[in-house]
């Protein structure tokens, strides 16, 4: 039996998003993601942004794009060796808006705006930067 197309969604909210809990089966690499998304959402959405793109819901996508956004800002910064684990890492003004222009429709999509996007009070800070694989992510980028 094959499994069900479907893909992770969330649910945005004023200080992030959450994992939405709705819906059919998950395929096993969605499966994957909820769970690691469950046990560290910041992590996860750090991680997802040096993963290649999946197929998935617009707002599984949509939160690639952001996080291989700003992997990409973190990545092509000349300060990247020497970051430590606490960084403050911002879009160019022009990610943004293409960013703002790729909002999904749906649950909680109100929230997100500029100041949402900037991540501004999410605690990135406790994320752990990884720098072993730099080499191996920049063809993600």
């Amino acid at each position: 039996m094959k499994d069900k197309e479907e893909g992770l969604s969330f649910i945005f909210t004023e200080w992030g998003f959450a994992a939405d809990e709705e819906g059919g089966e998950l395929t096993d690499s969605m499966k994957q993601w909820k769970q690691r998304f469950e046990e560290d959402r910041w992590q996860a959405l750090y991680d997802l942004g040096f993963q290649e793109k999946e197929e998935g819901s617009p707002s599984f996508v949509f939160l690639w794009r952001l996080a291989s956004s700003f992997a990409h800002v973190l990545l092509t910064s000349p300060l990247f060796p020497f970051l430590k684990e606490e960084t403050e890492i911002s879009l160019p003004e022009e990610e943004r808006k293409k960013l703002m222009y790729a909002i999904p429709c749906g649950p909680g999509a109100e929230w997100v705006d500029e100041n949402w996007l900037t991540y501004s009070k999410n605690p990135l800070d406790k994320i752990k930067i990884r720098r072993y694989d730099f080499y191996k992510l920049l063809k993600v980028i």
